[in-house]
């Protein structure tokens, strides 16, 4: 059986801008990692499935709205899934990696008035 529970502070104000702006791609947490030496992917992999299966906080879903326009939260159970590894070195990749790294701006940039 799901638990569910209300929104917190910080979530009421990101669900208040995509009510706002009537668009969940307003709302972007963006992460990023570059690692200067020697990895072991396979393990780094490992270790990150590991965590997900034992941090249900890395498991938070979020239900459609209901009839009152309240969002609630839950935590899903584990989910083995895959972790895609995308390298940013290669050159074929490059006008990928400058779409990827231009996008957010590109769409914010008609809200931002500079």
């Amino acid at each position: 059986m799901k638990h569910f529970y209300p929104l917190c502070a910080a979530e009421r104000l990101q669900d208040h801008k995509i009510l706002e702006y009537n668009r969940p791609q307003e709302v972007n947490i963006c992460v990023c990692m570059t690692i200067r030496a020697g990895v072991d992917f396979g393990l780094l992999k490992h270790c990150i499935q590991m965590e997900y299966a034992r941090q249900e906080s890395l498991r938070i879903r979020f239900t459609a709205r209901d009839e009152h326009g309240k969002v609630f939260q839950y935590f899903a159970s584990y989910d083995p899934r895959d972790i895609r590894l995308v390298d940013f070195r290669e050159k074929r990749r490059r006008k990928s990696t400058q779409r990827w790294r231009n996008g957010p701006v590109n769409l914010l940039s008609r809200w931002i008035h500079r």
